[in-house]
Order: C-alpha cells, then structure tokens, then sequence
C-alpha cells in the first residue's frame, strides 16, 4: 500500500471547503436562521382618534373598534393630546374636556388587545388659543436657551407619562412625537429626552418612533436612537380635480424617492405613521387640509387609497402605515360624509382588500314596514304635537342664534307647510326638540322618521341623540323624492334602546345651512322581513334555488318559523344559513341580525312546458304578544328542454 503526503495548502483548501459545505446545510437545516432572515410583517393600522375627554370609555368607542377590526387591520394608534396655549409658551398641559382620561386611554388599549390589534400609543402636542400657527412652528420664536430648556422639560413630563402607560399596558409601539419640526432642530435635546437619565427609554423598553411631518427635509438628525422613521404622510399627488389613479400613482415618484434614499442613509425602516385623504373632489390636492367644503367624491378617496398600496405598500424599506383616521362614533362615514374616515365608502373595500379582510358586509338591502298602531307624531304640519289635555309635548330651540319657522310654505313635502330650520354654521348651530310632561320611551319603537330637504347637502347635518351616538341621516335614507330623503334611524344605531326620550338635536357641520322638515314621527315597525321573491326558468327535472334573507327587526332576540309551499306540489327544501343546513323548526335571530334562506325547488319529469309554480316563503315570529309576519312569492316558469340531434359525418375524397 501507498501512502499520499498533502500539502499544507491542500489540507487548508479542504479544510476551508468542508467548512462551508456544513455551513450551507446547517442553514438550511436550521428554521430558526430561515426566519430570521424573513422581512417582519407590515403594520397595517389604522389611527384612532379622539379630542374628547371620556369618549374612549364609552360603549360606542367599543363598537366603533370592533368595526375597525373587522376591516382587517392589524394595528391601531391611539391618540391622547396635551396643549400649550400659544405656538410661543413653554407650559404643556392636559387639558379636562379634551385630553382623553387615563382611564379612558387604558380602555381603549385593553379593548384594542382583546380583539387582537396591536397598538402604538401616539401623544399630540397642539396648540389651544394660537389659531394662526400649528404645532410644526413651536420652537420657531423661542430666542434663549432658557426657554429651549422649559419647553424640553415640560415635554419630558408629557411624554413620560404616557411611556409609563404604554409599559403598564404592554403597548407594542411608542410614537415620541408628531411633527414638531421646529423643534426637531434641536438635537441634543431630542436625544436626551430619549436616552437621558429621565428618557423614554428608561421607562418603556419597546420600539420607538418619531412622526415627521410630509414636508421633512432631512432636519432630523436622531433616527439612530430609535426603531423607526416615522412620515405623516400628506404628499401632494394631483394638482387638478380632474386626477385620475394613473395621475396618483405617478404623483408618487418623487415622494418615493426621497423615502428610499431616506431609508437607505439611516439604514432604517419607515412607517407611515399617518397617511389619509377625505372622500372629496380633489382630495389628491391637500390632503392634510381638513376644512372647506368641496363636493363630495367617495371614488377619489378610494383610487387615493388604491394608488399608495400599489406604489409604496410593496416597498422593501416600507414598514407598516396607519390610516388617518377612524373615530369612537360608530356611526361615522356613510354616503354623504365627506372627512377622512373610509367606514362604509368605496375606500373601505380597497383597505379590505389590501389588509386581507373579508367584504364588507352588505345588509341585504332589507327595509322594515311600519306599524301604524304604533306611532307618535312630533310634527306634522304648522305646529309640534301635544296632548289634548298638555300632559305631554315637544317643545324647541336653537342654539346659537339660528331662526325656526314652523310653518314654512316655500319647501312642503306633504301638507300644506314644514318645519324650516336656517342654522348658524360658524357657531356649529343646532335646531333642538325635546320632549316634555310624561315620557315617551323607546321600547316598544323601531326609530325616528322624518322626511327631510337640504339646500346644500355636501355642508352636511349630524343628528346628536342625547345620552346616545351622533349620526349621518344620509345613511338611512330609504327613499327620495323631489329632492326630498326619507330617513329611518333606528333607536338601536342611535343609541336609544329602551330609554325615555330627552331630546335630539340636527347640528350643522360648520357651515351655514338651511333644511326642511316634514312628518316628523317616532315609529314602531314590523319586526320581521324577508327580501323580495323573485323569477326563474327551469327545464323539466332540474333544480333551482332561490336565496333570500331574513332580518329581525325586534330590539331583542326572537324567534322565526319558516313555510314554503309550491303551488303545484313541486319537491322543495327550505335551508337555512350560510352554508346551508335543512330547516329543522324555529331559528333564533339577534337583535339587528339577518341569515339567508334558501329554497331548493325540483321540477317533476311529468311537468308541462309553459306552466308556472308559485311557491310562497313564510316567517312567523314565535313567543310575540302580537303576531308578526312576513312572506314572499317566487314564480318558476318551465321551459322546453333542448334536443341535439347528431348526424353522421361522411368523409369522402375528391
């Protein structure tokens, strides 16, 4: 046998080569290196915003969240705001009808962790009685370093506060804070009241971020002491109201790159931490003016939505965005809301579709049919109603100097006058009634109908009920006429289950405005209904199926009955549910809630071609004291079946 002598560089060759080859296998082998090397997810949020002091904890807050986890998103930022009086001052303060209580705060984070959001807590710095500057100008007049060092340490106690409560909550994120670019400059200070012996980071120990204003030049210069760069997010996209979603995603090009160059410097993810447009014709223009009064556009704020998921959202250096805003009224958005929420616009489905929520639930397009045994008219024609013997009545009021005129005859929808309301909008005027003497209570109606014309609809009209939500009427139209809406708003969306009526208010939304009022009543409804029956064809021995839905309308759970019946004695099958399951007895419904029903109709082989069938649907409600009920028809119509006749096919040579 022989014996081979390497050398020194060969065994080192080997050696090196043996090294890498188990390199590669271990990382392969290893899923713990595969993931470490996976992009984090984004944080696809949205902002949750109020000014108020108590309206975190209210039951309506908790709803409104809920709406909000349902669209998909992921993330919330909550927003908590202290002031200073003048874009000069160095005292920073909460203040006890606007900043949102602690204990509000915390509900609303809890509420949040119990649907499964995750949360970045985001303090605002506004200003209270300087409407001639914003927050980005403070720092701009200070002249001494005295006055740099009072405003740094008040905000020191500012945001520490609420780093204690994003600690004791197990916020995800902290946001330090929000476009205040004229102090931005100020490095030192900013990375003391970061790292310092006092910082934020030694009381909170989770990622950071700070929310630079859209028009950020590169001013600042302490990104490396956090997480995150953070962009409210307000590019200029279209200069015309004529911009297309080509136009918006083009308009993104230069925004984007700047970002990316941004990003790369820093060697640091961005977050948009605010990025929102209003649902108005050219909201691609401003989009961080939220005043004024430009028609109404719902697709435009839909192709501004569309237009950043398809040209920054697949960003490798793009981190998360929050969508400005979703507020703690349930009832916010709808067809006539012209502000930045995107509940229940077009806007909402892109968010959906991007966030990967399911689609928006559609209601069926269900309207209840009125119990004429239980009405209580409010006004009718000239005057408001009252008893005979004035035990009871409605009585009226403005609120800041606006004019009444019960019996107006330039706008009538039925009569011979309505009631004409010309309100104040710079003082957010009101037209106010209320109820006085013996109560009325809600429990035993369905809401409130009035028929209703506006000269401007786009100025817009909130209907406040007291102890209950504020709410769009555009919503609940369910007709129109002569430019005349008919609005139903039920008790259970205005808040006003089972309560004894106080009074509602119509408020303007800061502008001037005038609107009519007519028939005016609180009205009780049936409590149950079944869409419309409709029309299909069939063949001889085929099966077809018609799909319907059942709401209930009681303010409590109930109980239905179902019966179909063809009128030909066809075989049928009634389901219920989606998917369906055989109708077994009675279905439960909750409060407000609706489910398909399905009938499953065969056509006999012994049928004849140009019959019709009729079969009728039934609901009954079960254990009511007054029986409810509702049915639809649906007409099969057969038709010939079609023959093919297959002839031979002959090839033959020429």
């Amino acid at each position: 046998m022989r014996t081979k002598i390497w050398s020194l560089a060969h065994v080192a060759t080997l050696v090196l080569l043996f090294a890498f080859v188990l390199g590669l296998a271990l990382a392969r082998s290893t899923p713990e290196n595969v993931a470490a090397q996976e992009p984090a997810p984004k944080q696809e949020g949205i902002a949750y915003v109020s000014w108020w002091f108590d309206q975190y904890a209210s039951s309506g807050s908790d709803q409104s969240l809920a709406k909000l986890e349902d669209t998909g998103a992921e993330w919330i930022s909550i927003l908590a705001t202290w002031y200073q009086d003048t874009v000069t001052s160095t005292e920073i303060y909460s203040h006890a009808q606007k900043t949102p209580t602690d204990a509000g705060l915390i509900h609303a984070i809890q509420t949040a962790h119990n649907l499964g959001l995750k949360v970045m807590l985001k303090p605002h710095l506004d200003l209270l009685n300087d409407p001639t500057h914003w927050r980005g100008q403070i720092g701009d007049y200070f002249t001494t370093q005295a006055e740099w060092d009072a405003w740094f340490a008040s905000y020191q106690k500012f945001i520490n506060h609420y780093a204690q409560i994003a600690k004791d909550n197990n916020v995800e994120q902290f946001c330090i804070g929000t476009e205040l670019d004229g102090t931005a400059v100020q490095e030192l200070g900013w990375r003391e009241l970061i790292s310092g012996t006092n910082g934020i980071k030694s009381i909170y120990t989770g990622t950071l971020v700070y929310a630079a204003n859209h028009t950020y030049t590169n001013t600042v210069m302490f990104w490396d002491a956090l997480d995150y760069i953070g962009i409210d997010a307000y590019y200029v996209l279209a200069p015309t109201t004529t911009a297309t979603l080509a136009d918006f995603k083009k308009g993104w090009e230069k925004p984007i790159t700047f970002l990316e160059d941004l990003s790369r410097e820093w060697n640091k993810p961005i977050i948009f931490t605010e990025i929102g447009y209003r649902s108005i014709d050219g909201a691609g223009m401003a989009p961080w003016a939220y005043e004024g009064n430009p028609p109404l556009d719902m697709q435009e704020q839909a192709d501004l939505y569309q237009a950043f998921f398809e040209s920054v959202y697949p960003k490798d250096w793009f981190a998360g965005v929050f969508w400005w805003s979703w507020d703690t009224n349930p009832m916010q958005g709808g067809p006539c809301d012209d502000g930045y929420t995107p509940l229940d616009k077009p806007a909402e489905d892109v968010l959906r579709q991007f966030f990967g929520g399911a689609p928006k639930t559609k209601g069926g397009g269900l309207n209840p049919r009125p119990d004429t045994t239980r009405v209580a008219n409010i006004y009718l024609d000239e005057a408001l109603e009252h008893a005979p013997d004035w035990s009871w009545g409605w009585w009226n009021g403005v609120w800041h100097g606006g004019t009444i005129t019960f019996n107006a005859t330039d706008e009538v929808y039925a009569g011979t006058s309505s009631l004409r309301a010309d309100l104040k909008g710079q003082d957010w005027d009101a037209l106010q009634i209320g109820r006085w003497g013996t109560p009325l209570n809600t429990a035993s109606y369905y809401g409130l109908e009035f028929y209703i014309k506006q000269q401007n609809l786009r100025h817009g009209l909130q209907f406040i009920f007291d102890g209950g939500n504020v709410v769009d009427y555009c919503r609940y139209s369910v007709g129109q006429e002569n430019g005349w809406y008919h609005v139903r708003i039920p008790f259970t969306e205005a808040g006003w289950i089972n309560k004894d009526v106080t009074n509602f208010a119509i408020q303007t939304k800061g502008n001037d405005t005038t609107f009519w009022l007519d028939n005016v009543r609180i009205l009780g409804i049936q409590p149950v209904e079944l869409s419309d029956g409709y029309a299909q064809s069939a063949k001889v021995g085929q099966t077809v199926t018609y799909t319907h839905a059942l709401k209930n309308f009681h303010t409590d759970t109930a109980k239905f009955e179902l019966t179909a019946d063809s009128s030909r004695h066809w075989p049928l099958q009634l389901l219920v549910g989606d998917p369906g399951t055989v109708y077994n007895g009675p279905i439960e419904l909750g409060a407000g809630m609706t489910t398909t029903v399905q009938i499953v109709l065969t056509v006999p082989l012994t049928e004849t071609v140009g019959v019709t069938d009729t079969t009728t649907l039934v609901a009954n409600g079960v254990d009511t004291i007054v029986m409810y009920s509702d049915y639809l028809e649906d007409v099969t119509t057969v038709i010939p079946t079609t023959h093919y006749i297959f002839l031979p096919l002959v090839m033959r040579n020429f």
